[in-house]
């Protein structure tokens, strides 16, 4: 299933430019997987919620086949605060709080930018939704890009 991407939306130009400001502080140590938007506006509280993850890589052929690589990410978290107006609400959920928790552990900022009320979490792991992001072939180290 493919994953929205805020780019290629009609998502307003100021989300477009919030989430790429979001990337540049989104480290991936290990894997340079593909990285996923979801994002909706919620009438009822004005607010727009946008999450982000890293994709899944899976390792195919070799000793490793079949093994699916974490990402080895890092948050830059300054740089992350520069895109709010002012300083946001941060909060960190350390594991799922239940089986239908899709979100799981993660970095969870709210505030306003260019004066919209923003809801952001980056997510430890991709939803399950989403399936894998990319295949990493072991015989010849190419990449395939799934979404």
């Amino acid at each position: 299933m493919p994953v929205p991407d805020v780019c290629s939306t009609d998502a307003p130009l100021w989300l477009r430019s919030f989430v790429d400001d979001m990337l540049q502080g989104i480290l991936c140590k290990v894997t340079r997987a593909p990285m996923g938007c979801h994002f909706a506006f919620d009438d009822e509280a004005g607010l727009w919620e946008v999450t982000l993850f890293a994709g899944k890589s899976q390792v195919l052929g070799g000793p490793h086949d079949g093994m699916t690589v974490p990402t080895g990410m890092e948050l830059d978290i300054s740089r992350i605060l520069l895109a709010f107006d002012h300083i946001p609400i941060i909060t960190w959920q350390s594991e799922k709080y239940s089986a239908e928790d899709e979100l799981g552990n993660h970095v969870s900022v709210q505030g306003y930018c260019q004066g919209n009320h923003v809801h952001l979490r980056v997510l430890h792991d991709a939803p399950e939704w989403t399936g894998l992001s990319q295949r990493i072939h072991a015989s010849t180290g190419r990449i395939e890009d799934l979404w």
